[in-house]
């Protein structure tokens, strides 16, 4: 799958476009402030 990420080395991307409004930017930033450190600590990862 491209573009390939190696192992233990993830990561997200995001593109931010015209199409998005800002409500739909501060959303996603806020639901991932929300989620992202459990989700890690579900999968025993580390940043």
């Amino acid at each position: 799958m491209f573009p390939s990420v190696p192992i233990k080395r993830h990561g997200i991307r995001f593109t931010i476009n015209l199409n998005l409004s800002d409500e739909d930017v501060i959303g996603f930033i806020k639901c991932l402030a929300k989620h992202f450190h459990t989700v890690l600590s579900e999968r025993a990862l580390t940043v």
